[in-house]
């Protein structure tokens, strides 16, 4: 199931890093939009986390990584479930079927089904956070979300050999974080379990997170 609409998505976002592409290992790359996302080629073809907010800051996550491979994606994973992150789950899907590819697999722990539901059970609440928090004019901000269509629990390997990902459950600021082992090149993406600045353990007006589960 998939929203129409998109989180503020141009090029002022909020919570955009920057832009392009920066290569990190051979076949590993990550790539500006919200926060940062990951890509890692495997056997089986590029595995990316986070498909970004949508709209123009995902379109140029897509050129960046056509700048570095032109490998088919195979999947996209989600990070963890807060809003945004995966608002551009449908431009990188548009993008795979112009180019005569396979839908590629979307790819979510286990729990972030759950949180999606209560987001979409407390829409309009969480669309009126998001405005005070960016400090976005009202009714400017709207939710999307895109369901995955596979989950796993603890681990999930993609690709064969030294050309493999290993997508591996990581709770942190949510009980839906992943991060992603990297063995070939021995890499290992820690997603939103690691942060430039203190634990995000929550605000007033959104939900605290388990500061002691993400430490330990």
């Amino acid at each position: 199931m998939t929203e129409s609409s998109s989180l503020a998505s141009d090029e002022k976002s909020p919570l955009r890093t920057g832009s392009g592409a920066q290569a990190i290992a051979p076949g590993l790359w990550v790539l500006h939009g919200q926060g940062q996302s990951f890509v890692a080629e495997t056997s089986a073809g590029l595995v990316v986390v986070d498909a970004g907010p949508g709209g123009k800051p995902t379109a140029a996550m897509i050129a960046a990584l056509r700048s570095c491979s032109d490998a088919q994606v195979h999947a996209l994973c989600y990070s963890h479930g807060h809003i945004g992150y995966n608002a551009g789950v449908s431009q990188w899907l548009a993008h795979a079927a112009e180019r005569g590819e396979p839908v590629p697999r979307l790819i979510a722990h286990r729990n972030l089904p759950h949180r999606y539901a209560r987001y979409r059970e407390t829409r309009a609440l969480q669309q009126h956070l998001a405005e005070i928090q960016f400090r976005l004019p009202p009714g400017s901000f709207n939710l999307m979300l895109h369901d995955p269509t596979e989950l796993f629990d603890d681990v999930l390997l993609i690709g064969d050999g030294e050309r493999r990902v290993e997508l591996r459950w990581a709770p942190a600021e949510t009980d839906d974080g992943i991060a992603v082992w990297c063995p070939a090149q021995r890499v290992l993406y820690g997603g939103a379990a690691v942060l430039d600045s203190i634990p995000n353990i929550g605000t007033p007006l959104r939900t605290l997170r388990d500061a002691a589960r993400w430490a330990d």
